[in-house]
């Protein structure tokens, strides 16, 4: 039988395993590594990518809905509420104020610029212009105003892991006297980064009891299905513009777009529509009545200057376009571009000059508009392409890789996304626009897409509430 020598490295292990201070030495050393691990795990995560705290806040404004606790306290007042939140900026919440001895319950629900408040004696609701009392989210975001945060620790809230940041809050919308040292506690989800909870407090002092103050926001339920139902008004919008197949094209604009008891009537170049709507409605019938012309271009960003590309030959002046609207090249850039080519500007924080140049797809080659969100939860655009602008657009973008296309709605650069690859899909297939919308954006452009342009431009004469 061949017989192998016992190796050095296993006489080594003898040593180790059988000297007790060795032994010793080891268990210590196995200790300080648990130790730094268990620290290091309790660290802020990290994301190279953005700061959770920055995607949390920007997600939570995209939000459909969500139900909220608030809770606040300052010398002299006490408040306690339950409610509800669902776009667009609707609350319902009830729950006592507390002004010193005097406690009073109610019910209240606000949209826009008013407040309904019920009232139990008379059985109804009474209007009033809104007020800091129903804004709850917009007081977080003023406690929240240009603070830095900094990652405390890991916990737990309602048995959920959060993770809780710390900041310094805005002391003078609490505390006018600027008397109380106030701390501040952002808690995050940490899969979702959305906020869990918003906490503001001051500790105690023996010496002045009454200059505590406590703030405090809990979220849960984010998107589940929630009704808010607004009381509405009535009014009367007056319009005037040829009338020649505008009716049809308005009702299915007003359609799913909480409109009730819609009138209309029309003669020659005026329109009168009556309807009920809740809350204020002058921003949704600006999109009510956009042209709805939609159109989508292969395009390229410029490399020269925006004044050479505009100069004719002998100009001496040159005047920036308004970035509202599409200008032609001058005719030697014509020949370069291509015929018909246009400047635009992308809307956006930075605004971005863009040559439009062959038509891809129209409004004709979408079959159905709707809102979605990315993986930041941003809206974006989605389109539905019917079969033949699939096709169309397949068969243009085939050799436009790596360059942008340029979405244009009623004369407006919404965004100019990258082409990265070449467009396939199933059959209406989604053709997805992103940009630097708000939900309300996205939730126009929608309503402009859905029954189609307007034949004839419309202008409004009257908005009057009844």
């Amino acid at each position: 039988m061949v017989q192998f020598n016992q190796s050095p490295f296993n006489h080594l292990t003898d040593f180790l395993v059988r000297n007790p201070l060795v032994r010793v030495a080891l268990i210590l050393f196995a200790a300080t590594l648990f130790y730094f691990a268990l620290s290091y795990s309790n660290q802020e995560p990290r994301d190279e990518s953005e700061n959770p705290v920055k995607i949390g806040l920007a997600r939570l404004k995209n939000q459909r809905s969500f139900r909220f606790v608030w809770r606040f306290q300052k010398p002299g007042v006490k408040g306690e509420f339950k409610g509800l939140f669902h776009y667009r900026d609707r609350i319902e919440f009830e729950g006592a104020w507390h002004f010193g001895e005097m406690k009073e319950k109610g019910k209240w629900i606000a949209s826009g610029d008013e407040q309904f408040e019920w009232n139990a004696e008379r059985k109804e609701w009474v209007v009033r212009p809104r007020g800091e009392e129903t804004e709850p989210l917009r007081q977080m975001f003023r406690i929240l105003h240009s603070p830095k945060f900094e990652f405390l620790r890991k916990d737990r809230l309602k048995r959920k892991s959060c993770l809780v940041y710390g900041f310094e809050p805005n002391a003078p919308f609490l505390d006018p006297s600027m008397e109380a040292e106030l701390q501040g506690e952002l808690w995050l989800n940490p899969k979702t980064s959305l906020p869990m909870r918003v906490l503001v407090f001051s500790a105690l002092d023996g010496r002045n009891p009454k200059s505590e103050i406590y703030w405090e926001l809990l979220f849960s339920d984010y998107n589940k299905p929630v009704t808010i139902q607004i009381p509405t008004s009535r009014y009367r919008l007056d319009l005037k513009g040829g009338m020649k197949g505008v009716r049809e094209v308005l009702i299915k604009r007003m359609e799913g777009e909480e409109f009730t008891e819609v009138g209309v009537q029309a003669e020659r170049d005026k329109m009168r529509v009556g309807f009920r709507y809740p809350g204020s409605p002058e921003k949704i019938v600006e999109h009510l009545i956009a042209p709805g012309i939609l159109r989508i271009h292969l395009s390229q960003f410029p490399k020269e200057p925006v004044s050479t590309l505009l100069r004719k030959a002998g100009d001496s002046e040159f005047r920036i376009p308004d970035s509202e609207l599409e200008v032609p090249l001058s005719p030697e850039f014509q020949e370069r571009y291509g015929e018909g080519a246009l400047l635009v500007f992308e809307r956006g924080d930075v605004t971005k000059p863009l040559i439009l140049q062959e038509l891809l797809l129209t409004e004709k080659e979408v079959s159905e508009a709707s809102v979605a969100f990315d993986e930041l939860s941003r809206p974006i655009l989605q389109l539905v392409l019917t079969k033949e602008g699939r096709k169309k657009l397949s068969r243009g973008t085939r050799d436009h890789l790596n360059r942008p296309i340029g979405v244009i709605l009623d004369g407006r650069c919404l965004s100019a996304p990258i082409l990265r690859k070449s467009f396939l899909g199933p059959p209406n297939a989604d053709f997805m626009v992103p940009g630097d919308f708000t939900l309300e954006e996205a939730e126009g452009m929608v309503l402009r897409l859905r029954a189609g342009p307007l034949p004839h431009p419309l202008k409004v004469v009257a908005l009057k509430k009844l």
